[in-house]
């Protein structure tokens, strides 16, 4: 709050023209004086801590961006802007790029499409310089083209229906925190907002209600000093990859790598256009969840400009994971979309250990997605399996029994043979929870197959084959 009052003469003016939220005005107005007093840093920190382990993430991102210490920018500002125009610091860009922080705090509440004015876009890249993270415009110039083409096209309004839409707000660590200046240093007043917002990037990239953008395509012409690391070996970027691939569904990650091949093309149908960049980018799926420990270890094969980063990102992840563990009802884990290459996206034998660790710490989770199709009653474009494969069914098998509130179980579409089916079959066996389960048709016909159907009449679940096209049908 005090980041957005700074020095202005009249707070009350202030707040009306900023459209401050509600709750960082109630602030102000039950203990002015406070935003008057010198920032003591620490203590600062310390209450948004404190306020953090009392917040779910949703109302975390709401307090931060209310009060001004994170500023999402506007995708049609950046649209604007001349078409050599490079990312300038958060401090020097002018009020009329920011949306204002009352705003922009309704895109962490919620729902089935975002907050009210739509899903807010988080974007992930690596900095190709220490000192600036674009200096060449290499990334702008991908993230205004997919803004235009896609973000302001308003003709994709009843398609973005179905899942959500883009709203005009997007984070950016270089835009959107407070960064030093050509000393290197920042202000009391920056520091405390820097801090705020670094402590939060995890929610923005985890959370069910932001679309990531990832900018996996790097630049082959090199410069002086360019830090060329790709993409999947950055440190920074396997974290924000990994934390939303968690419990955010699939459909909104977008890897505009994917689409470099398509994205400066010229099309006359800017719906249908706009449409295949979408679906394109959505067939890039994140890793799949890890434990914290398993991250660490990750995390020290990664490369990070900064050594000391890395304890720093491994406990933004913990934070994170510990806390969504213990709250998500449901984990989109899809395999490669139906409208990309399905070879893309894929979990095998080592994916399918790491997520046996992780998911026996989801103590609430009740449906468990492997894939989707139609038969699930969902709305969005289908997701395939995973290859799996024998090794890794019976390195998930033991795991699913072990989610204590399982009730929905879909590994339709996924591959793998009759020992892993047998091994899934004595684990579930002790899953009191587990009402229904869909598998791969490919095995229904199979001695192991029909094991499993007759273990079914003796049990509470219901199996789907996912060749049928009919609906989920509990028993009663």
């Amino acid at each position: 709050m005090k980041a957005l009052v700074g020095g202005e003469a009249n707070v009350q003016d202030f707040l009306d023209k900023e459209m401050v939220c509600v709750t960082c005005a109630r602030d102000y107005i039950t203990n002015p004086t406070r935003f008057q007093e010198p920032v003591n840093v620490e203590e600062e920190v310390k209450e948004h801590e404190q306020k953090v382990t009392r917040e779910t993430p949703a109302q975390t991102i709401a307090r931060v961006l209310g009060g001004g210490e994170v500023k999402l920018v506007k995708p049609s500002w950046v649209c604007e802007r001349p078409e050599d125009w490079k990312f300038v610091r958060r401090q020097d860009l002018p009020t009329g790029a920011f949306v204002p922080p009352g705003m922009a705090a309704r895109y962490a509440k919620g729902g089935p499409i975002g907050g009210p004015d739509g899903h807010m876009m988080v974007v992930s890249y690596g900095w190709f310089s220490k000192a600036h993270p674009d200096p060449k415009g290499f990334h702008v110039k991908r993230l205004r083209r997919f803004f235009k083409v896609v973000v302001l096209c308003d003709a994709l309004e009843r398609f973005f229906m179905d899942w959500g839409f883009l709203g005009d707000a997007f984070f950016l660590d270089f835009l959107s925190l407070t960064q030093v200046d050509e000393a290197g240093r920042r202000s009391d007043e920056e520091l405390l907002c820097f801090l705020i917002g670094l402590s939060i990037i995890n929610f923005l990239y985890g959370s069910q209600e932001t679309i990531v953008l990832q900018l996996t395509f790097m630049k082959d012409t090199p410069f002086d000093d360019m830090n060329d690391t790709p993409y999947e070996k950055r440190g920074w970027c396997t974290f924000e990859e990994t934390t939303a691939g968690i419990i955010k569904p699939k459909n909104l990650i977008i890897n505009l790598g994917l689409v470099e091949d398509i994205l400066f093309t010229e099309e006359s149908d800017a719906e249908e256009f706009a449409k295949k960049v979408l679906l394109k980018g959505m067939t890039g799926a994140a890793q799949p969840p890890v434990t914290p420990s398993r991250m660490s270890q990750i995390l020290k094969e990664k490369k990070f400009t900064n050594g000391a980063d890395l304890e720093k990102v491994a406990k933004l992840y913990k934070v994170f994971f510990e806390k969504v563990c213990v709250e998500a009802k449901e984990l989109h884990l899809y395999g490669p979309h139906g409208d990309g290459d399905v070879k893309l996206s894929c979990w095998g034998k080592e994916e399918a250990q790491c997520l046996a660790d992780a998911l026996p710490a989801f103590t609430t989770c009740k449906r468990l997605w492997f894939c989707t199709c139609q038969q699930f009653e969902r709305e969005e474009a289908p997701y395939y399996g995973h290859p799996f494969g024998n090794d890794g069914l019976r390195s998930l098998a033991p795991a699913l029994a072990k989610m204590p509130v399982l009730e929905t179980l879909a590994l339709g579409y996924c591959e793998f043979g009759e020992d892993g089916l047998s091994a899934l079959q004595e684990s579930l066996a002790s899953c009191r929870s587990l009402q229904e389960i869909s598998l791969p048709s490919a095995l229904k016909n199979t001695p192991a197959g029909a094991s499993f159907m007759k273990a079914e009449k003796e049990a509470k679940w219901y199996i789907k084959w996912d060749e049928e096209e009919d609906k989920w049908e509990l028993r009663s």
